[in-house]
């Protein structure tokens, strides 16, 4: 046989050489990118939208028989590593493992708080598609205040998140905006804005606001634009000053450069998260 055709022949039958553990430039980059991580997520169809998104841009409810009177609540399982209990009277009070499959609806606080409107008031898709989420018939409970318990766990996950970064010391305060250009390797900004003492006792100007929605800031080594969130915005003034105390800053020190390294990839991605959840909701965290 011609050692050509041979050689060509054999090219399909040899077996193949196991994957490097070394990773590429890029796909460092994008291991230690939380938006790449996000859009790389499973892909799932919300079942009210009807819309196929990455599972990161949804929220996943499973059902959990409450401990007493074993009705059927919707939970959202995918928010805790474990089934959360709601603490609100009549609800469940105990553990509680779900029950059958999940389902997936987009995680935006507009949506779940339509879900609670009246039957009348919900003219933008089917309420019974909700309660065949378990392929039954089956009347399942879906809390009132659905939407700020979901709003509740998603804080809890980004202090969490956030909290850990203080751990890591993977952050570097700054006293002014302009200091944030110094920075390396600076992956998102965090705005932590006045502490609770100064929050009184000083002249309240424009630029306590902070920044808005999906707001960026121009970072310099490299030169890019980084996420620049709103902590008192997005996390109310009392998970704010608790992650402040966590990174020991400076009264004067009202922003946190936080390092593109791989221990910020989940605080980035459950920022993001967070802050589509609210996104054109209105549903923001109280000030005081």
């Amino acid at each position: 046989m011609d050692s050509a055709m041979k050689l060509a022949i054999m090219k399909y039958r040899a077996p193949k050489q196991r994957p490097s553990k070394e990773l590429s430039p890029l796909q460092v980059k994008l291991k230690n990118n939380p938006y790449a991580q996000a859009l790389s997520t499973p892909v799932r169809k919300c079942i009210i939208l009807k819309a196929a998104l990455p599972s990161f841009f949804l929220t996943r409810f499973n059902v959990a028989a409450h401990p007493e009177t074993e009705a059927l609540w919707y939970l959202p399982q995918d928010l805790t590593k474990s089934p959360p209990r709601p603490r609100d009277a009549g609800s469940p009070q105990g553990p509680s493992l779900p029950i059958g499959p999940s389902g997936y609806i987009l995680s935006s606080a507009s949506l779940i708080k339509l879900i609670t409107l009246a039957p009348t008031k919900r003219r933008h898709f089917n309420w019974k598609q909700l309660n065949d989420l378990q392929g039954a018939k089956a009347n399942f409970v879906w809390r009132q205040d659905m939407h700020e318990f979901v709003l509740r766990l998603l804080q809890r996950r980004v202090h969490d998140e956030a909290k850990y970064l203080a751990v890591r010391r993977c952050f570097s305060s700054c006293a002014t905006l302009d200091d944030i250009q110094s920075k390396r390797q600076v992956g998102f900004v965090l705005w932590f804005g006045r502490p609770m003492g100064r929050r009184n006792d000083a002249p309240v100007d424009e630029t306590d606001a902070g920044p808005a929605s999906y707001a960026t800031i121009a970072v310099q080594h490299p030169a890019t634009e980084a996420a620049f969130y709103n902590l008192p915005r997005l996390l109310g003034h009392e998970l704010t000053d608790a992650l402040r105390r966590d990174f020991k800053l400076e009264p004067h020190n009202e922003v946190v450069a936080v390092k593109s390294k791989r221990p910020a990839v989940n605080a980035g991605t459950w920022l993001w998260k967070l802050e589509g959840f609210l996104a054109g909701s209105g549903e923001y965290p109280a000030s005081g």
